[in-house]
């Protein structure tokens, strides 16, 4: 009976070493931006070795502060021969980074290099996340929930200081009556 025990626990120990683990992360180019300046999100994705027939994902993050004006991705190869890249969707506060299929599961041996471009329009902090409901719900060689990315959007430096003398000129209209 202990023989058989032991042989169990190797049998199981054995099969989690040999499970996959894809790993995804978002990165913006910087931490912060002036109003007006191109923010580049990278994507970056591991399949870790894991087998996969379609992987989708996309980022959503605030409209109202941001304009998306672009996203692109690598395309995965299996065996030298291509997985098929669908169109990639995007309007403000959403974007396609990745979008690809084939016909069996297929190892890749590439990483996922995807970018999402954006312009800073307001300023406050951003949140990036991945979508999770409906068909744009993310899948990525078994990952289904991933870390986003946060950032900031400042005023212009000469905007801050055209508000400040405009300030500074009514404080002292205000005192001189």
């Amino acid at each position: 009976m202990k023989r058989i025990r032991i042989v169990l626990v190797a049998c199981v120990a054995g099969l989690g070493a040999s499970a996959h683990g894809a790993t995804l992360s978002v990165v913006p180019d910087k931490p912060t931006y002036l109003v007006g300046e191109t923010i580049s999100l990278t994507v970056t994705g591991n399949s870790q070795g894991g087998a996969d027939n379609a992987i989708r994902g996309q980022l959503q993050y605030s409209s109202a502060l941001t304009n998306t004006t672009a996203s692109t991705q690598t395309t995965h190869t299996t065996g030298g021969l291509p997985w098929i890249p669908i169109l990639l969707l995007r309007s403000d506060g959403q974007a396609d980074v990745f979008n690809q299929t084939r016909v069996l599961p297929g190892t890749v041996d590439q990483l996922q290099i995807a970018t999402a471009t954006l312009i800073a329009q307001a300023v406050g902090v951003v949140s990036v996340t991945w979508t999770t409901s409906g068909g744009a719900a993310l899948d990525f060689f078994g990952l289904t929930s991933a870390p986003g990315a946060t950032f900031s959007i400042v005023p212009e430096p000469d905007s801050a200081l055209l508000v400040a003398a405009g300030l500074s000129a009514l404080a002292c209209a205000g005192r001189r009556r």
